[in-house]
């Protein structure tokens, strides 16, 4: 009994230099810190594999609008193929404006084979 009351007075006692870890910071409130941390890091993990896999981000070129092309005009001015779905668009744009310009058709492409088959006077007449 006399040991255990000396060696707890001695544990009370700040000697400086000495590397006594502050209080609040025992063994056990440590070791409960990193559990939170490791759960913490595990929800986020679990958090992000579902954003991942259920799709609550939008990837890019899923959806039905797409910029085809784009040509640069000059002084920040540009013009722009979009397509949505399957209509083609002409579009003017520049700072504070975006202007339809016109619809485009789908090109008539003749297939290879055809070209093949025919006149070679005919092919560059097409």
């Amino acid at each position: 009994m006399l040991l255990t009351q000396t060696l707890s007075t001695l544990s009370q006692i700040d000697l400086p230099g000495s590397t006594a870890a502050p209080a609040g910071l025992n063994g056990g409130s440590s070791m409960i810190t990193i559990l939170l941390l490791v759960l913490m890091a595990g929800g986020l993990a679990v958090a992000l594999f579902a954003v991942k896999r259920y799709g609550f981000v939008r990837k890019p070129g899923q959806g039905r609008l797409k910029i085809l092309e784009t040509r640069a005009l000059g002084g920040r001015q540009f013009l722009v193929v979009g397509q949505y779905g399957r209509d083609s668009f002409l579009l003017g744009v520049c700072p504070g404006k975006i202007e339809y310009l016109a619809r485009l058709e789908e090109e008539q492409q003749v297939p290879f084979d055809q070209l093949l088959e025919s006149d070679p006077s005919q092919a560059n007449n097409t």
